[in-house]
């Protein structure tokens, strides 16, 4: 009897023992799942998106860049680093620098997707460029051509950003027929961390339209050819090429008094073409003689008698000295013609009397070698 106890006893043990690890695997795998560091839940499939179940794109520069020559604002790529997809690719394709405007981006399962945005909605006309001088060219032929937007994109300058507004300055101490009719605009560019492109948006504004613009640029320059063969000769000094201009323009010309509103009448054109300008155009056109001359000049901006007004500056010899054409073609109370030379190389002392400037900007007129009383000793 005392074995058969024994037995179950024994028997109620087991069973126990058995309860108590089948409780334990309830609890820690079904009440409590995944506590166990060792076990790795791998699902049997990958639930996704639509839009991450499509096939990423983007690989290669040349795939990167036909999504944004598409203006794609959604996409995948498989790159692993987009950042250095895209410093390769606006290194090999600068111009695409122009439309980008920024993006977000996030990882998802099979690649990286991108949300892009672009500054246009379409392409545009983008002109590159490797160095400052050939950006300065763009902008002097977007003058020239009198083109109302310039789309360009210069490599190389990010460090120091070219100015516009200053290499416009100098188109019109340099080339002013390229810069006639301008009258102003706007300029914005940007950048981005992957490259050092940077990418110009620039407006520019005329009088008039492009197409008119254009004829009398060509008109000017034809004019301009046509006047330098009539008065300028071998053997001329530079004196005497100074006062043959002073002359002709004076003689072509009147002063447009009924016009001063009107910037056609402002331009080397007027005075030219036309045979009218105020005194912006005499001095543009007496500033494009000069230069066809040989001689070193300046178109001066200030006032007389309180009035904005332009002159000339020219350099004879060693010296610089002043010449106003408009002064030197008085209106008179009958409307005669006159041609004097009381304006006719003044030096700065002598101009102060009824005109004024910013002497810090140009060269002091010292000098009284060629002096307007030397014109006596001079024979035409």
């Amino acid at each position: 009897m005392e074995e058969n106890g024994g037995g179950k006893k024994l028997l109620i043990f087991i069973c126990c023992a058995v309860c108590a690890v089948l409780l334990s695997f309830f609890i820690f795998n079904i009440l409590i799942p995944g506590v166990t560091p060792e076990k790795e839940d791998i699902p049997d499939t990958v639930t996704t998106t639509p839009e991450e179940s499509s096939a990423p794109t983007g690989t290669t520069p040349e795939q990167l860049a036909a999504h944004l020559r598409a203006f794609d604002t959604d996409f995948t790529v498989s790159a692993g680093s987009l950042e250095a997809l895209l410093a390769e690719t606006y290194t090999l394709y600068p111009e695409l620098v122009m439309y980008y405007s920024g993006m977000s981006y996030r990882a998802s399962a099979i690649g990286i997707r991108v949300n892009m945005s672009y500054r246009f909605p379409a392409e545009v006309d983008v002109a590159v460029t490797d160095s400052r001088e050939g950006f300065c060219e763009l902008i002097r032929q977007g003058l020239a051509s009198a083109s109302p937007e310039l789309y360009i994109v210069v490599t190389g300058c990010a460090d120091n950003p070219p100015s516009v507004a200053d290499i416009i300055i100098e188109t019109h101490k340099t080339d002013y027929i390229d810069y006639m009719g301008y009258t102003g605009g706007e300029t914005s560019y940007t950048s981005n961390d992957f490259t050092d492109v940077l990418a110009y948006s620039v407006s520019l504004e005329y009088f008039t339209d492009s197409e008119s613009l254009r004829g009398f640029k060509e008109q000017t320059r034809d004019a301009v050819d046509a006047l330098s063969a009539e008065l300028f000769f071998d053997g001329q000094s530079a004196l005497e090429r100074e006062l043959a201009i002073h002359d002709a323009i004076i003689e072509r010309c009147s002063y447009a008094s009924d016009e001063t509103d009107n910037f056609l009448y402002h331009t080397a054109y007027s005075a030219a073409v036309l045979g009218k300008s105020v005194c912006q155009g005499y001095a543009e056109l007496a500033a494009l003689l000069f230069t066809s001359a040989g001689i070193e000049n300046y178109y001066v901006e200030g006032e007389s008698k309180g009035v904005g007004h332009a002159w000339n500056i020219v350099r004879l010899g060693d010296g610089y000295y002043h010449v106003d054409l408009t002064w030197d073609d008085p209106i008179t109370d009958g409307g005669e013609d006159m041609l004097r030379y009381d304006y006719f190389n003044l030096t700065d002392e002598m101009l102060s009397a009824d005109h004024s400037w910013d002497a810090s900007v140009y060269p002091a007129c010292v000098s009284d070698e060629f002096m307007r009383d030397s014109i006596g000793e001079i024979s035409r």
